[in-house]
């Protein structure tokens, strides 16, 4: 059997399982497809797994699902181990990345003092003058919002 017979056989047998799209789209990818194949082959079958996405509630199909092996060893994975200092996170937390994002997420807009300057102290961002706060949003209009507001970020370090 070939790459697209094999591939048409696999897709059957997912449509009439009860996986999700994108259970059935990692199972495509990892028994059927591999990077010897078209392209357009790929394009196929990610379009017709995904027929009934829908993209104005979920946004764009996911085309890579890391697994968790793959979730564990990410930046992101590593920050939620040692994140600490808000109460909301200290006592809702899994220790599950995939689990824990939503709250993260949450986090990061509710309490945006905590979470940035952790991500900051992460990614080693230096200032000259550090900022007198995170941002400073009093206004409907996203444009109009501060982000380290009377701060001089170091820009080279030697």
């Amino acid at each position: 059997m070939d790459g697209n017979q094999a591939a048409t056989t696999v897709l059957r047998q997912l449509k009439a399982s009860s996986l999700d799209e994108k259970q059935a789209w990692q199972r495509l990818c990892k028994e059927v497809l591999h990077p010897g194949q078209p392209f357009e082959l790929h394009q196929q079958l990610f379009k017709a797994t995904y027929t009934s996405w829908p993209a104005e509630q979920k946004g764009p199909a996911p085309v890579w699902i890391p697994d968790s092996r793959q979730v564990q060893e990410t930046n992101v994975a590593r920050f939620m181990q040692t994140f600490q200092g808000d109460p909301l996170w200290d006592s809702q937390r899994t220790g599950n990345p995939t689990a824990d994002w939503l709250l993260l997420q949450q986090i990061s807009c509710r309490h945006p003092e905590v979470f940035w300057s952790a991500v900051l102290r992460e990614l080693g961002v230096g200032f000259h003058t550090p900022p007198d706060q995170m941002l400073i949003d009093n206004t409907d209009d996203p444009d109009k919002v501060q982000w380290l507001p009377a701060s001089y970020v170091v820009d080279c370090r030697c």
